[in-house]
């Protein structure tokens, strides 16, 4: 529905301008944090020891494997590189192999979950691409990486019969 600001004057609409403008202020600095970086910084609770967590995010095909479909949202081939690991967190850097890759670079640091249920395993990540992204692919690997600590596996439909074709990549 359009907005009707007839016989209201210029004001009006300079108000609603205004708002607007600040409202987008706001929202691009919580996409993009206060001093203008695009880093996500996501956490999440494994339900195992820090040195079980640690382990598959020093491993770099694990790491590949956990980067691998956040952010094309459909199976892509990663490889990841760890640029620093000590006892608190583990530096990386992952590149997918497609045509036009694109780049991430990630921070993993581990500490004790409360009552202890586990590991709280937080990641600061920034990605090559839209302002957005970043928070998605942090959130995305957080739970793949959850999933690949606590059950082995990393859950997908790419060889579910009735998955749908855009989840898939294949032909139906």
């Amino acid at each position: 529905m359009p907005l009707n600001l007839s016989g209201r004057g210029d004001s009006a609409a300079k108000t609603i301008v205004h708002h607007l403008a600040k409202l987008g202020d706001d929202v691009a600095t919580r996409v993009r944090g206060k001093d203008g970086d695009p880093d996500a910084r996501r956490s999440l609770i494994v339900g195992r020891g820090a040195d079980e967590v640690r382990a598959v995010w020093s491993d770099p095909v694990r790491l590949g494997r956990i980067m691998a479909e956040p952010y094309t949202g459909h199976p892509s081939t990663w490889t990841a590189e760890i640029t620093e690991a000590d006892g608190e967190e583990v530096r990386f850097r992952a590149r997918s192999g497609q045509t036009e890759p694109l780049h991430a670079d990630g921070v993993v640091s581990f500490g004790p979950a409360q009552q202890d249920l586990g590991t709280t395993v937080t990641l600061q990540l920034r990605v090559e691409g839209p302002d957005l992204a970043a928070g998605a692919t942090a959130a995305k690997a957080l739970r793949r990486a959850k999933a690949l600590i606590e059950t082995g596996e990393i859950p997908t439909l790419a060889h579910n019969v009735s998955a749908r074709h855009a989840t898939t990549g294949q032909e139906a």
